[in-house]
């Protein structure tokens, strides 16, 4: 390829960001970001609610959870117990 052709292909490339900045910067090339019309409020989030199934599902898993703990711990002083 030529070289005034990329020269000219890269100048309209320029050509189109230029106009992509401007659009958006608000159009008057100022720079500044248009304030907007209404002052925005942060929504705070609902308490989040857990169905009775869930929370006996979790119950269960921790209890086993517990049980394993504990016949491990059994089971290690039982075998220092034997030495």
């Amino acid at each position: 390829m030529a070289m005034d052709k990329i020269v000219e292909l890269m100048i309209a490339e320029r050509d189109k960001l230029d106009a992509a900045i401007k659009l958006l910067r608000g159009g008057d090339g100022s720079g500044s970001i248009p304030s907007p019309k209404k002052s925005v409020q942060a929504v705070k989030p609902g308490k989040r609610v857990m169905s009775p199934e869930a929370k006996a599902k979790i119950a269960e898993a921790q209890r086993a959870r517990w049980a394993k703990t504990k016949k491990a711990a059994k089971k290690a002083t039982t075998v220092k117990r034997a030495e």
